[in-house]
């Protein structure tokens, strides 16, 4: 490892281009190397990843996320050694922030003595420049974008076609990507700060204008003081629940909504009331009791002695959809249409007789569990 000394890189990046200098490279460490790709983690030894000068295949969108390494074991003063030497030779290096190598040598041939030769030692491009004390490494004094680096790298190229000529490779893939990127994680952070601020207004602002949306039969005054909404009720600093409290038996659904700064809209959703009670209530679908709304339902009238037994007279007013009057006592249960009378001492045997789709007549008809008894 002594060889990759002041190399500005961090692991992942090292193993995608294979950092190095003319004393080692990053492969020349790597026992095994773990990336997260396409939702999965493999592990990938070096033969695997075709290593090369300055370059390697990992998967397209792989992440490296760990790398075992094969260190060998020496004595501390020769490692020293070995790190002053590499040191040694890379004293033209800057030694201030910089993006490090930007192009690579081309076979036999040096890309600094290149760029030498062309006196283009100084050149700055934006916040980017090249330093006197090496060739190939750029500096950077206000941390350019990735396009600057870009545009800076492809200045020595339109100012020296000749000793170029395609043999002098970037180090770095292009940054647009990437800053597309950085563009769409801007504009993303910029989007939820609006959506944040807009939603903040809604909450903060107090309460100036109640909408009531869905009535029926209830009265808004009614609903409004039963789940405490009022004008001002929402003021500063107050939060804003998405749903009301309960408002009665009478509601099924409410939610709550704040269309503009300072307005609020409450939406229900009614039950509606289906069998009428003796006492003006009546039974919705779900078996709700609802209070006072016996004169909406339209279903059949119920009257009876004893517990209410809502599941059995739902069930027996969907089964016998042409019933007046529904009757129920502890002796049994009564269906009474226009000149029919069905009794039967089980709610069952009543919708077992109804599902068998048997002919209803005029008259009396009685079930029990051994059979039907006919009556005028």
């Amino acid at each position: 490892m002594e060889g990759l000394l002041g190399i500005p890189a961090q692991v992942g990046g090292a193993v995608k281009m294979n950092a190095g200098t003319r004393f080692g490279e990053m492969a020349d460490a790597l026992e095994a190397v773990e990336i997260f790709h396409e939702g999965a983690f493999r592990i990938y030894t070096p033969a695997e990843l075709g290593f090369g000068y300055r370059k390697s295949h990992l998967p397209q969108g792989g992440i490296v996320t760990r790398v075992k390494l094969k260190l060998k074991e020496r004595p501390l003063e020769e490692i020293r050694k070995k790190m002053a030497e590499v040191d040694a030779a890379r004293k033209g290096q800057p030694k201030r922030k910089s993006a490090g190598c930007a192009f690579k040598n081309p076979p036999g041939q040096s890309a600094g003595r290149l760029i030498d030769e062309r006196g283009l030692k100084g050149l700055r491009v934006g916040d980017a420049w090249w330093p006197w004390s090496t060739a190939t490494s750029s500096s950077t004094w206000a941390g350019p974008q990735p396009r600057t680096c870009w545009s800076f790298s492809g200045a020595f190229k339109r100012n020296s076609p000749w000793s170029w000529n395609g043999r002098c490779g970037r180090e770095f893939g292009k940054g647009s990507p990437s800053e597309a990127r950085m563009g769409f994680v801007r504009l993303l952070l910029a989007s939820l700060l609006l959506a944040t601020l807009y939603v903040a207004s809604l909450v903060l602002f107090p309460v100036e204008e109640v909408e009531v949306v869905g009535l029926k039969h209830l009265k808004r005054e009614d609903v409004l003081a039963r789940v405490g909404l009022h004008r001002g009720s929402l003021a500063l600093g107050g939060p804003f629940p998405s749903r009301p409290p309960p408002a009665g038996p009478w509601v099924a659904e409410a939610r709550l909504e704040k269309p503009r700064p300072g307005a609020v809209r409450l939406v229900l959703r009614e039950r509606t009331p289906f069998l009428p009670l003796a006492d003006g209530s009546a039974l919705a679908q779900d078996g709700t009791l609802l209070p006072g709304g016996a004169p909406w339902a339209q279903g059949p009238r119920v009257e009876g002695r004893g517990p209410l037994p809502k599941a059995d007279l739902l069930a027996l007013a969907r089964a016998f959809p042409k019933a007046k009057r529904l009757r129920y006592t502890p002796a049994g249960y009564w269906v009474e249409g226009e000149g029919l009378t069905l009794f039967a001492p089980k709610a069952r045997f009543l919708l077992e007789y109804a599902q068998a789709g048997a002919p209803l007549r005029e008259g009396h008809i009685y079930l029990y569990s051994w059979g039907v008894s006919v009556g005028p």
